[in-house]
Formats: structure tokens, C-alpha cells, sequence
């Protein structure tokens, strides 16, 4: 399976996070990334977004910008006015969670589409990273020499533990209505 490509930006973004550059020294391949990055996701149907006015002359607002209020989207989402109708933004900042238009809208606008926990996803990279290492990482003497491989165990343990000190609890809070009142 190769991985989408709507997912490229944000596979990007995790092997920064976690020092794994593409090439021949990669630890992860796109597809183990995308699959910790699922592991993380977050899919949403119509979500309205928090619009920003902006006071033009005679006083009329008009509205331009966006926002999610979550951050980190996948590419290929689907935003819609009021009336349910698609509407292309003219910039997007997936990683803010942020849709701009040249033509403003009147709020409501929804957007539909998958968000992830990229700190989350990749301190489980680093997680598997560490369970390989564990495995074949070992100090030894040679020579009169000490060498610590071991560090690499204690160093990928500080990044795993600030990763997931960043990533997303997953607590949350939501409202529900029942339509008997």
C-alpha cells in the first residue's frame, strides 16, 4: 500500500519531529508514519468553523477567515457554506486549522474532513523505535574503550516522553441535545 498522497505535508512533518529524514538511513517507511498518523486521526462530518469579521466601509462585515479551532488536517477536505454548497478557499494552513476566501461568506461554514495527533502518533513512532533498539542496542568494551550505545535508548526516551507531554489527551468535551424538551 502506498501511502496518500493527501498525507504527504503532514508525513513530513512527524519524521521532523522525530529525526527520521527520508533516504537510505530512514527508520520508517511513509506508509509506518501514515499508519501511526491513522492511529491519531480524528474524522469530522460538518464541523462549523469560528469565523473572524472584518469591518469594511459603512460598517459592513464581511467574513474571510476560518478557523477549526484543532490543527494538523489532512488534505482533500471539504468546506461548505450555509446553504450546503462547496466552497473553495482561496489559502488553507492545514497545520493551523485555518481556511482564508477572497469572497467573504456569511457564517455558518462547515468543514468535513480528518485532523490528526501528529505529537501522539510520533511518540509512537519513537515507541516502536525504541522497541527495536532494545533488542540489538547493548554497551560493550573494546580496546580499553567504553562504548555506550545505551545513550541512544535514554536520549529516544527524553523525545518520546516531551512528544506524548504535547500530544492531544484525547479528553474532551461535547454538548448533546434531546429534541423532548
Amino acid at each position: 500500500m502506498a501511502a496518500r498522497a493527501t498525507m504527504a505535508d503532514l508525513i513530513t512533518l512527524v519524521r521532523g519531529l522525530i529525526y527520521d529524514p527520508t533516504g537510505a538511513a530512514q527508520v520508517f517507511s511513509d506508509d509506518q508514519v501514515q499508519a501511526a498518523l491513522d492511529g491519531r486521526r480524528t474524522d469530522v462530518y460538518h464541523l462549523s468553523l469560528s469565523e473572524q469579521g472584518e469591518v469594511g466601509a459603512g460598517g459592513v462585515t464581511t467574513y474571510r477567515n476560518f478557523y477549526a479551532g484543532v490543527k494538523h488536517w489532512e488534505d482533500g477536505e471539504t468546506v461548505q457554506n450555509g446553504s450546503w454548497a462547496t466552497i473553495t478557499p482561496t489559502t488553507v494552513d492545514r497545520v493551523r486549522g485555518v481556511w482564508n476566501f477572497s469572497a467573504g461568506y456569511l457564517p455558518p461554514v462547515y468543514v468535513t474532513g480528518s485532523h490528526y495527533d501528529v505529537y501522539g502518533a510520533a511518540s509512537d513512532l519513537v515507541d516502536q523505535w525504541l522497541s527495536r533498539l532494545a533488542l540489538t542496542t547493548y554497551d560493550f568494551s573494546a580496546d580499553g574503550a567504553d562504548y555506550k550505545r545505551s545513550q541512544i535508548i535514554h536520549n529516544l526516551t527524553i523525545l518520546r516522553d516531551k512528544l506524548l507531554r504535547q500530544a492531544v489527551s484525547g479528553v474532551g468535551v461535547a454538548q448533546m441535545y434531546t429534541g423532548d424538551l
